[in-house]
């Protein structure tokens, strides 16, 4: 009989210690699938810093791209500023000038019928 407890003792003892190695291999199993998430979440924002370093890096760089466009925008404008008032300068000029011409035709004609009139006066002068 007291082989038979020895062997019940040993038999239980036998089942503990299976019972033992199961959570063990199962608590292995669930640290290994932990560090894998754990080692998948870090990858991920590993590749989410990454991301933000490009998208910082781009977003330097169109600001800077801006930038200079605003300065390319603010100089074709003030191209252009001089540009009109070179324009309204040259039209005022133009405009002078046809004035001018235009004063100067008149007083031409205006000599012209006196100079006809002249020589009428002095073709009537000779003839009398």
């Amino acid at each position: 009989e007291e082989l038979l407890g020895l062997r019940g003792e040993c038999s239980a003892m036998a089942r503990v210690i299976e019972r033992q190695t199961w959570s063990k291999e199962e608590a292995g199993i669930e640290s290994a699938r932990l560090r894998r998430h754990l080692g998948l979440r870090q990858a991920a924002a590993n590749e989410a810093v990454l991301r933000g370093a490009a998208a910082d890096t781009e977003d330097s760089a169109l600001c800077g791209e801006v930038d200079l466009l605003q300065r390319e925008l603010n100089e074709a404008r003030v191209s252009l500023e001089a540009s009109l008032q070179s324009r309204q300068r040259a039209t005022q000029r133009q405009r002078e000038f046809r004035d001018l011409i235009l004063r100067q035709r008149r007083q031409q004609q205006e000599l012209d019928a006196e100079g006809n009139m002249l020589r009428d006066l002095l073709s009537q002068a000779r003839a009398a």
